[in-house]
């Protein structure tokens, strides 16, 4: 029954992105009520580092923040619309990403949101498997071999 079931590497990508917003929409919307779920000390810990000073470092990369969720956005729309450009895009964005992270120190989350991240980044990585080893976004361009003289 289930022989003949195959999805395109485009169905393939465009559920992939779909599901990555969909998980990057449900951590956010729940990243407020795990946090409430965290011990009184780490929750303490929390509020004061909410409440204290940014570094150097740190106030230096926040402007970034909105161009590379700008770009994810973009490329995540881009992908849907199976255009090559939004592949490279998406792989720059994501690895930006990471990089900024690095700038702004420790931070403290519940299980249920590293593990919803965790998953987003498995995502991620499907997704740029996906958009560059398939021809998901068009036929690949394969030189013909040389001719022999």
């Amino acid at each position: 029954m289930l022989k003949n079931w195959a999805m395109s590497p485009a169905v393939l990508l465009r559920v992939a992105v779909v599901l990555q917003l969909m998980l990057i929409a449900a951590s956010v919307a729940l990243v407020s009520s795990f946090e409430a779920g965290l011990p009184a000390h780490l929750q303490e810990w929390l509020a004061g580092d909410e409440q204290g000073e940014l570094g150097v470092v740190a106030l230096a990369v926040m402007p970034l923040f909105p161009g590379l969720l700008l770009a994810m956005l973009i490329s995540s729309i881009g992908l849907l619309c199976l255009q090559k450009w939004a592949a490279w895009l998406f792989l720059v964005a994501n690895l930006g990403g990471p990089c900024l992270y690095l700038c702004l120190g420790p931070t403290v989350e519940h299980a249920v949101i590293t593990m919803m991240g965790d998953i987003e980044m498995l995502l991620c990585g499907f997704i740029i498997g996906v958009s560059f080893l398939t021809d998901a976004l068009g036929p690949k361009q394969i030189s013909p071999p040389p001719s022999a003289p």
